[in-house]
């Protein structure tokens, strides 16, 4: 196994469980890309990691203990992240990259479904090792591939979307708190749907009071108004995506709830409320889009 060196004073990223140096953080690498362990400039050992100068970040760190990158290796991390959310239900994020120690991977399950990222190069290089040990894990009946964010082409990755295992249906459906959203899968979002943002949708819930006024912006499919009107408050919901806004619609309608869309680009449409002079919001929501 080739090695690469910390520059001085680099290290203390390492140390301190930080999963990746960029080119000018290292002293010494090898020839070519691949699995390395990583030292100090003191010759202390580090960890193990996949250098490529290609990535953006061109070091990251899997593991802080010496060993290989190989499939025992991942199915523990896999097992680990399994036992971790057991208690959450069936739908819920499985794999959160770095907070599960398996940087530029996230996996989120949707019942039987997982949808997957793969957003480095390493990971990339990787697949045919990791991705045996997901399935030896996680057994899912099918699996789907939603590597297409500004990360992956920073890398000069090309992207990748589509059936990666198994027959994956043309509608995902996400059951959550009893909203239930058929999400057609070639609109879907980053992984479909932002499982990550489920305890802040409950705790807006739980904030909202009948009566008050909710502006839920970037919306995509309204998991925020949805709960905001089942609260019986007043909910906007603004996204630039019309077939979005279309799930939003028809969710809404088989609930039985009320929310007011907005099609069209947030700014513009935030200066229009504020021009029409619109009655003031109790509670805000703005998550706009960024690279990932």
């Amino acid at each position: 196994m080739e090695c690469v060196i910390a520059k001085a004073g680099k290290e203390k990223k390492v140390r301190n469980f930080y999963p990746g140096l960029f080119a000018d953080e290292l002293e010494s690498i090898p020839d070519r890309p691949g699995i390395v362990r990583v030292f100090s400039i003191q010759n202390d050992f580090l960890g193990v990691g996949y250098f490529d100068p290609r990535s953006r970040v061109a070091l990251r760190v899997y593991r802080f203990e010496d060993g290989p990158l190989d499939k025992k290796f991942f199915l523990h991390r896999f097992a680990r992240a399994k036992e971790k959310r057991a208690k959450l239900g069936d739908f819920h994020r499985l794999v959160h990259a770095e907070a599960d120690g398996l940087p530029g991977l996230v996996v989120d399950r949707f019942g039987g479904i997982l949808v997957v990222q793969v957003r480095n190069r390493a990971m990339e290089v990787l697949r045919e090792t990791w991705l045996p040990a997901l399935l030896e894990v996680a057994e899912p009946a099918d699996i789907y591939e939603r590597s297409d964010m500004d990360s992956r082409r920073q890398e000069g990755l090309p992207e990748k979307v589509g059936v990666l295992y198994g027959e994956v249906p043309q509608v995902l459906e996400v059951l959550e708190d009893g909203l239930i959203f058929q999400i057609p899968i070639a609109l879907a979002q980053k992984t479909g749907y932002y499982l990550d943002q489920r305890e802040n949708r409950r705790l807006l819930e739980q904030m909202i009071e009948p009566g008050q006024r909710v502006l839920d912006v970037y919306s995509y499919v309204g998991a925020f108004a949805l709960r905001a009107a089942r609260k019986g408050a007043y909910a906007l919901a603004v996204d630039k995506d019309l077939e979005a806004l279309g799930v939003l619609d028809r969710t809404a309608s088989r609930l039985g709830l009320r929310v007011d869309i907005r099609q069209g680009n947030a700014p513009e449409v935030l200066e229009s409320l504020a021009r029409s002079k619109t009655p003031p919001f109790q509670h805000v929501l703005l998550d706009p889009p960024h690279p990932g």
